[in-house]
């Protein structure tokens, strides 16, 4: 375990002004606790969800996708379609960083891209006006970048949870049908069980029976807890009766 002390008690980064001090510290410090902590997991490890929660892998990209999205805003412009995208599959694998190094890869270039941003920005405009969101909420440049900071902390402090909690779990052997299975698993296996019909008369999700598809459910299971709640519930109950 490293004797260096945390990165905000390293002193002050070059070129970045005392106000944003702060952001910067919280963000590389982001940076060096999912370095080491992802490269220590295996794929199905990352992409577990214990007790049906966030897996880590999904805390990586939601945590570097909102950092680019943040900035963005800060930058005084609007999301781009990929940036929307991104947004809406930050939870599935098979799409975007991935494996432990592709994930590792993906955070240290966010965070990057965040801190020349930093060093940037003038002084003169941190309280200027922002607009957030198609809704345009207001904030200001200091705003977005100190919520920017929290957001990637908070993240990153949950991944690092989950991840003590899935290696218990594989020290320990698993019997929770969902380790390490994700959405877009779940749903595959289901259509095969029951094909679009015999799921859509199961649940009843108008995602089931009107032009279904995997990645249109996909997109509505993502936003709506509960439909994949019953998703979850149906999955386990099938490979339960397989057995």
């Amino acid at each position: 375990m490293s004797s260096a002390p945390e990165v905000w008690l390293r002193g002050p980064i070059p070129a970045i002004s005392a106000y944003l001090q702060p952001v910067a510290h919280s963000l590389m410090q982001c940076r060096q606790e999912v370095l080491a902590t992802v490269r220590g997991l295996t794929e199905a490890e990352l992409w577990s969800r214990p007790a049906s929660a966030a897996s880590v892998a999904f805390h990586v990209r939601h945590a570097l996708g909102s950092l680019d999205r943040l900035t963005t805003y800060a930058r005084g412009e609007q999301l781009s379609s990929d940036q929307l995208e991104h947004m809406e599959r930050e939870g599935e694998s098979g799409t975007g960083p991935t494996t432990g190094d592709e994930l590792v890869a993906a955070f240290e270039a966010a965070v990057e891209r965040a801190l020349a941003q930093l060093r940037a920005v003038p002084e003169t405009d941190l309280l200027a006006a922002r607009e957030v969101g198609r809704a345009r909420l207001p904030s200001t440049v200091l705003g977005l970048l100190v919520h920017a900071a929290e957001h990637t902390q908070r993240h990153v402090g949950q991944l690092v949870t989950t991840a003590r909690i899935v290696r218990g779990i594989g020290l320990m052997g698993s019997s929770d049908p969902l380790h390490g299975v994700t959405l877009q698993m779940m749903l595959e296996h289901l259509v095969a069980a029951y094909g679009w019909d015999g799921l859509g008369r199961t649940i009843d999700l108008r995602c089931f029976t009107n032009d279904p598809s995997i990645k249109s459910s996909l997109t509505f299971l993502r936003k709506t807890p509960w439909a994949r709640a019953k998703v979850e519930a149906l999955y386990v109950k099938s490979v339960r009766t397989a057995r």
